[in-house]
Parts: structure tokens; C-alpha cells; sequence
């Protein structure tokens, strides 16, 4: 049994899309041009698990901001669980957006974040209940291409370090899991509408780990409320 390899399909999946970085061209979406909170929703979808999320993100056009989300987990059934194991994920960021380049168009967002899954299945007979944590620190990159007075492209990447551990409950036992770190790389593109609107699209490589699967994430934007 690999409980290394569950985690990481399980971590790649969760609350990708407001949780990992809240900065805005730094994962291709929206800025803080028209309002200071942005709410965003995805989906991410891999070989042995698929999630979606919703959240906000609140900040300014250069400094600080912050991100909270909430999602659903699917893990699909496996050799050790036989069957699907659903649950909920809670993540939240804090981290920095600041602007380089005479033209203000690249955004480089150093950020830190927590994740935590709680999943629940059928572990060799018996119902289990896999609960993990995952730590982060990162940092992601944007370009904002205008294409005309409305629309922008914005591709971005980032990597991270990521540790993270828990445990394996049900009939009586708490068996936990050995922590254990990965760097999970990803690379998208964003379009992003009157400075409001935006959906992105990218892939997660998760490196460092033999086990790891590549996700796919698609996410929807909007700011809400007045600047």
C-alpha cells in the first residue's frame, strides 16, 4: 500500500483554484482593478481523483492579499480502498503580488498556504476515514497580453514546495502517515474579460515524487462588489 501516493492524487485535486495562490495574473484571472474581492470556482480532474472548489480572494492591485476555499473530493476506488472515498477539503493563502518590467505586465507572487482533505471510503472491508494536511510555499508568475481594450490573455506558471501528512482512522485504529514533500509545477493561461471576468486552464505536474499524476484544472472568476 502507497498512502504516499493516495495523499498526492488526493492533494493535487483539492481546492486547487483559490487555494494555491491568491495573487490574480499570477494564475491568469482577474485583478483588483474593479473591486478589492474576487470569488472564484474550478474544477480539477486527474487519473485517480477529481475535486471542485469554491472561494474568494481579497486584495489590492500591488501588496498583500489572502484567499480562502472550500471544496468536494472524489478519490476513486483503488487496490486498498474498493471503493470511491468523497469528502471535503478547506484551504487558505496569504502571500504578495508585486509588478515588474517598465510596463507593469509581469506579476511575480510569492505566496504560503495550508490545505487540509478528509476523505471517507471502504479500507479492506472496513469503513476508513484518510485525513491529510499539506503546507506550501511557492511562487507563481503572469504576463497580462491585451489583445484590445477588452480582452487579455494572461499565461502563468508556478512551482511549489510542498510537505504534507496525516492519518488513516476507522474500526478503532489512527495510523498515521509518514510525511513526505513534492514540488508540484504548473503551467496554464488565462483570459480575462473588461478586467472582471476570467477562466483559466492548466496543468499540474507534481515532481520530486515517483508516484505523482499530472491534473488538469479549469477555473471561473469574477469580482464582486465595488472597488
Amino acid at each position: 500500500m502507497n498512502l504516499c501516493r493516495v495523499f498526492v492524487s488526493v492533494c493535487i485535486c483539492a481546492a486547487l483554484v483559490p487555494a494555491d495562490s491568491g495573487a490574480q495574473a499570477c494564475r491568469g484571472r482577474p485583478g483588483f482593478a474593479t473591486s478589492r474581492v474576487v470569488a472564484n470556482a474550478g474544477a480539477a480532474l486527474s487519473s485517480e481523483a477529481r475535486s471542485i472548489s469554491g472561494g474568494v480572494t481579497v486584495g489590492g492591485r500591488e501588496g498583500p492579499f489572502a484567499s480562502a476555499a472550500i471544496g468536494h473530493v472524489v478519490r476513486y476506488a483503488s487496490p486498498t480502498f474498493s471503493t470511491d472515498q468523497t469528502g471535503t477539503s478547506l484551504g487558505a493563502s496569504l502571500g504578495y503580488a508585486g509588478t515588474e518590467g517598465k510596463d507593469g505586465r509581469l506579476e511575480l507572487c510569492p505566496a504560503l498556504g495550508i490545505t487540509r482533505i478528509k476523505v471517507t471510503g471502504t479500507f479492506f472491508g472496513a469503513t476508513a476515514t484518510l485525513i491529510q494536511t499539506t503546507r506550501r510555499a511557492g511562487v507563481s508568475a503572469g504576463y497580462t497580453w491585451p489583445v484590445d481594450s477588452a480582452l487579455s490573455i494572461v499565461p502563468f506558471a508556478s512551482i511549489e514546495y510542498v510537505k504534507l501528512g496525516g492519518s488513516l482512522q476507522g474500526d478503532g485504529a489512527n495510523l498515521p502517515v509518514p510525511e513526505d514533500t513534492y514540488y508540484p509545477v504548473a503551467v496554464g493561461v488565462g483570459a480575462v474579460l473588461r478586467e472582471r471576468f476570467g477562466v483559466t486552464g492548466s496543468v499540474i505536474i507534481p515532481t520530486g515524487i515517483p508516484t505523482g499524476r499530472p491534473s488538469f484544472v479549469i477555473g471561473l472568476s469574477t469580482a464582486i462588489g465595488p472597488r
